[in-house]
């Protein structure tokens, strides 16, 4: 009978339930997110193995220190005969150092956890939970992939020949009574193709756990993240589609907001009205909440908002 236990994720913290017996557990969101950013390492892009969880765990377990084989597989609870296989690999894509019979991170790896463990590592689709403090969310974010080759035979797909992997709605564009387009949800974003080579996308709601003018660039990289991700995705299961690599999207519609806002909630009690400027204003949809208008300069009307955050907290 398999135990699952509940243990806490080495990298993020969150307590996840799982079989795994080993020191160190990786979360299957660290897993593939640490996967993605560590892929991007100089020098390994074309590295023959995938980053799985027995790999993460022998670099965590060199993050505090080198170490030899045998107290890698003692610390991790990996059989010896395994671990000599992980660090071959591991060594053949430049992720760790040899020296002796002793093994190490190299400086390019050891900079990219450290990078990791200074980041929000929740999964990009977090929905916010009761209680949590000021948080920043990027939604209403829709846009259009540029396409530089269409999918092979699309119009099969309308006529149901070839069959996708998910459900999916076949609609007709104004009075042509033939199919035309489909409609279908995919890594939680809502896809729209009018034609081969129109691809709207309707994204889920990007959280960042901390209200600061830094972390605004920290939501445009997970958007990138999903960008990048739904993109591949979309050429998996078309084959022929191609997606423009230098200019892969034009972002049509964006708003900011700053959840649980204290300055959104003062202004509230004070005029018994909303605030609503040309580029911001405040509401209470899910709580009080100061929010941009402008979708062409959203990231620079949040600062706006987020300075007077900084004021309130001040007072």
């Amino acid at each position: 009978m398999v135990i699952r236990r509940y243990r806490c994720c080495t990298t993020c913290g969150r307590t996840k339930r799982t079989t795994t017996k080993r020191e160190h557990f990786i979360c299957r969101s660290c897993r593939g997110f640490t996967r993605f950013i560590a892929d991007k390492i100089s020098g390994v892009e074309k590295f023959p193995f995938t980053l799985g969880e027995k790999h993460l765990a022998i670099i965590i377990c060199l993050k505090e220190e080198a170490l030899s084989a045998k107290k890698i597989s003692e610390r991790t609870i990996i059989p010896l005969a395994t671990v000599y296989r992980l660090i071959s690999q591991l060594l053949y894509g430049g992720f760790i150092g040899q020296a002796g019979l002793i093994y190490e991170l190299k400086e390019k790896t050891r900079i990219i956890f450290i990078k990791l463990e200074e980041w929000d590592l929740e999964w990009l689709f977090l929905r916010k939970k009761e209680g949590d403090p000021r948080k920043m969310r990027f939604h209403a974010i829709q846009g259009e992939f540029v396409v530089s080759n269409p999918p092979n035979d699309f119009e099969k797909y309308l006529l149901r020949v070839f069959r996708l992997p998910f459900s999916a709605e076949i609609f007709c564009v104004g009075r042509n009574k033939n199919p035309t387009g489909l409609k279908f949800r995919v890594l939680d974003c809502s896809v729209v193709m009018s034609s081969p080579t129109s691809i709207s996308v309707t994204f889920p709601y990007i959280w960042v756990n901390e209200v600061g003018e830094s972390m605004v660039a920290q939501g445009y990289c997970k958007l990138s993240l999903l960008i990048d991700a739904l993109g591949t995705k979309l050429e998996e299961i078309f084959p022929g589609l191609k997606i423009d690599c230098f200019n892969p999207f034009n972002l049509t519609y964006q708003e900011i907001a700053i959840t649980d806002s204290k300055y959104a909630k003062r202004y509230y009690e004070e005029h018994g009205s909303h605030l609503k400027e040309e580029k911001l204003k405040t509401d209470k949809s899910e709580s009080f909440e100061t929010e941009t208008t402008q979708y062409r300069t959203a990231a620079e009307d949040i600062v706006e908002g987020i300075r007077r955050e900084k004021a309130e907290d001040e007072q």
